[in-house]
């Protein structure tokens, strides 16, 4: 436990010990994607699904942390398998070298939380479909320019469709930008309300948006109490 210690000191034990019994899929290992699987696994979570279909480019390396110069050209899954392991190697990781689609998405079953750190509207719909079918939480993050979004959404609590019923986010970082700074920045909340919520702990109820540029942390109220969508 001593690897631990610093956690420990402020929330107990037996909070740890929940975290070394959690597993959280990571979809997406991107810039949120391989910044919240290093600060889970350095956290202590028992075990890691991570997802993804994507190679690492040069242009990567700017904003997605572990990998390297040497990783160019590699699955994301392998190479942040093998730098988590260095990192923490108590941590179980299982990697999938897939895009999530409805016909492979009861790889996430085993999963207790799901984490999207995805740039992709359609996977998102499923992973929210998915979720609301077996009552699991998932937090959703996205970050473009110098703004990102960050909100768990938990059974029996307003989806995805409940606050975005249109979901159209035109822009991405390819054809917009982004800060480096924002998407660690937002990785760190996703992961901080996964923790929460894997310590029984209750979400944020809003959703957080920050702006880099000013900087700003605002709350914008959901007024929806309840799910509206069927499964």
């Amino acid at each position: 436990m001593d690897r631990y210690s610093r956690q420990i000191a402020f929330f107990g034990k037996s909070s740890q010990v929940k975290l070394a019994n959690s597993c959280v899929a990571i979809v997406g290992l991107g810039a949120l994607g391989s910044v919240a699987a290093e600060l889970l696994a350095r956290a202590g979570i028992g075990k890691l699904l991570l997802i993804d279909a994507d190679f690492i480019e040069l242009n990567n390396l700017q904003r997605q942390a572990l990998y390297d110069e040497k990783d160019i050209g590699e699955l994301k899954t392998k190479a942040l398998k093998k730098h988590l392991s260095r990192i923490n190697s108590r941590v179980d990781i299982d990697i999938k070298n897939i895009a999530l689609s409805k016909q492979n998405i009861t790889t996430l079953t085993k999963a207790d939380l799901i984490l999207d750190c995805t740039d992709n509207i359609e996977t998102r719909k499923v992973i929210n479909a998915f979720c609301l079918k077996s009552k699991k939480p998932w937090i959703f993050a996205s970050a473009v320019r110098d703004e990102g979004y960050v909100h768990a959404f938990m059974p029996r609590k307003p989806c995805f469709l409940c606050l975005f019923p249109k979901a159209n986010f035109d822009e991405s970082c390819c054809s917009s930008g982004v800060l480096n700074t924002l998407t660690h920045s937002i990785a760190a909340m996703q992961a901080n309300e996964c923790i929460k919520i894997l310590l029984g702990q209750k979400p944020n109820k809003n959703l957080l948006h920050l702006n880099m540029s000013l900087p700003s942390l605002t709350e914008i109220k959901i007024k929806n109490k309840a799910c509206s969508h069927k499964v």
